[in-house]
């Protein structure tokens, strides 16, 4: 019932806003939020993987706009690739300190899902 409420309650603020007319993010794409939805997460690992994904997604950002800014632009894509595996798995790593075996697995399901609708959104990026 919980989940319910909770899968609710980020359906509406997704829908909020995407009327409003924001662009919808990796991390709030419905499938990645039914991903982490799918983990049974309990409300004390809840604020613990946040923040693992906050810090992943404030750390990934970091790295690239210091790859973009510096003078060294050769073999930038695979520079940025290695720094996001890097940030993958310390993710990863954080994860595996207070997730279950159990619920690896889903935590697994919802990193690639945030992956691929990250690269989603870099390509539709690149087009323009």
């Amino acid at each position: 019932m919980i989940k319910t409420i909770a899968t609710s309650l980020l359906t509406l603020s997704l829908l909020a806003a995407l009327a409003h007319g924001e662009e919808e993010t990796p991390w709030t794409h419905p499938e990645v939020l039914r991903a982490a939805f799918q983990i049974g997460m309990t409300p004390d690992q809840q604020p613990q993987f946040r923040e693992a994904v906050r810090e992943f997604l404030e750390g990934l950002n970091v790295d690239v706009n210091r790859l973009l800014n510096a003078r060294d632009l050769v073999d930038l894509p695979r520079k940025i690739a290695s720094k996001r595996r890097a940030r993958v798995r310390a993710m990863d790593e954080q994860m595996a300190e207070f997730l279950s075996e159990d619920q690896q697995a889903g935590y697994e399901i919802y990193r690639d899902q945030l992956l691929e609708k990250m690269d989603e959104r870099a390509a539709r990026r690149r087009l323009f």
